[in-house]
């Protein structure tokens, strides 16, 4: 196999590929020649056109699945069309509008606004989505409420400048008096709101009141706790798979992942680290644990904090629709984030 560089296939070639990834994606039926020459529009003849498929089986960027069969994408060929073909284009008028009809109706916190947008990409894409949640610890604090629960337990409650909000129960060795609790509640707010990383910020737990010093302590060391808390996950569509995945046993590798949420947090959150803000599409064996599927992901800010949202789906996905679904919705996602807080 030669180690030519995509982007030079040649205008003639790249059009025969295209044509064979755009009429696979609609089709899922391998591609012939006559099929090329009609969807690509080329004035050649079809044994012009069968050379050109040889020389891009002798490539990589295709193959034939059995004799006597047209040819379909590869990963190398999925991959150069991305990089060559696919964008992030304005999408259909329907599309916009179910967009825009969603996030002008949202009016609830930010985990409603997060399952929502999860079910909305699925149903934009007809793909499975997942929708990774802020950092919340790396978000800045507006304020610090603490309640008593009882004698010996408070409920605090922390709420971001991304309008998120984060309860957190502290267990006491001794009884707290509302006196000593409002002096420790103005004191955390002292150091904590405004503050970024606020989680693992390390707190003055000193105090002249031995009482109001063991809630500062007691506070302090559940936030930290909680700072290093599993990912909150949103998903949506992975019922989807079922209909686009190939073999059996790829399907089931997938799903029995899916089922772990944290492992995808953790997939999806690799896959964008490092990156620029905006579209990242990981494709096939460039995703750790999906070989046999594509990601299309990007991350989304949320005041100082920073989530992560995508798609998964077959190798043959519609990769501009995808990346042009993930784009559209982290701008209003963000909007409305922002609006929030």
């Amino acid at each position: 196999m030669t180690t030519q560089d995509p982007s030079q296939l040649g205008q003639r070639r790249a059009r025969v590929l295209k044509a064979i990834i755009d009429e696979y994606v609609c089709s899922a039926v391998p591609v012939g020649s006559a099929t090329v020459l009609r969807r690509s529009g080329l004035d050649v003849s079809s044994a012009t056109v069968r050379n050109d498929m040889a020389a891009l089986e002798a490539e990589g960027y295709i193959f034939q699945p059995h004799t006597s069969a047209g040819r379909v994408p590869s990963q190398r060929g999925y991959r150069w069309y991305v990089d060559n073909w696919a964008s992030t284009k304005r999408l259909p008028s329907r599309d916009q509008h179910e967009i825009g009809d969603f996030f002008a109706g949202v009016d609830a916190g930010v985990d409603y606004i997060l399952a929502g947008t999860s079910r909305l990409l699925t149903s934009l894409t007809s793909l499975a989505a997942v929708v990774l949640a802020p950092h919340w610890e790396d978000a800045a604090l507006a304020s610090v409420h603490l309640t008593m629960l009882d004698r010996r337990r408070l409920l605090v409650v922390l709420v971001t400048r991304s309008a998120r909000v984060v309860k957190v129960t502290v267990d006491t060795d001794v009884d707290i008096a509302g006196d000593r609790l409002a002096i420790a509640d103005e004191v955390l707010n002292r150091h904590l709101v405004g503050s970024s990383a606020w989680s693992l910020r390390a707190v003055d737990a000193r105090h002249p009141d031995p009482d109001v010093e063991l809630v500062l302590v007691s506070v302090r060391d559940a936030l930290d706790r909680a700072g290093t808390s599993d990912a909150e996950v949103y998903s949506g569509g992975i019922a989807n798979l079922a209909a686009v995945l190939d073999p059996a046993d790829a399907l089931t590798e997938v799903l029995e992942l899916l089922d772990e949420q944290q492992k995808v947090a953790a997939l999806i959150q690799r896959l964008v680290d490092g990156e620029r803000l905006g579209v990242v599409v990981r494709i096939g064996s460039e995703v750790p644990a999906l070989h046999a599927m594509s990601v299309v992901a990007a991350p989304y800010r949320a005041g100082e904090a920073t989530g992560v949202l995508g798609l998964l789906g077959p190798l043959r996905m519609d990769y501009t629709h995808a990346m042009s679904a993930v784009h559209a919705v982290t701008d209003h996602l963000e909007t409305t984030l922002q609006q929030c807080g």
